[in-house]
């Protein structure tokens, strides 16, 4: 996934929106540095930590 430039700053707000609703499931595709690119997470605190390591890498300017 390639962000876009001119949208930066408006990715990690709303990563940040998103981690705090109320899912069963998150599937991860493609932003998953750490494990694989596809699979099914349903543990709250995994969601968690997943969606904030994607702010972590988008905040410096990473594209994934």
């Amino acid at each position: 996934m390639v962000l876009d430039a001119g949208l930066r700053d408006e990715y990690p707000a709303s990563l940040a929106i998103v981690r705090e609703l109320d899912f069963d499931f998150l599937v991860p595709w493609g932003a998953t540095d750490d494990g694989p690119s596809f699979g099914l997470v349903s543990d709250k605190s995994e969601i968690q930590q997943r969606i904030d390591a994607i702010i972590d890498r988008v905040l410096p300017g990473g594209n994934q």
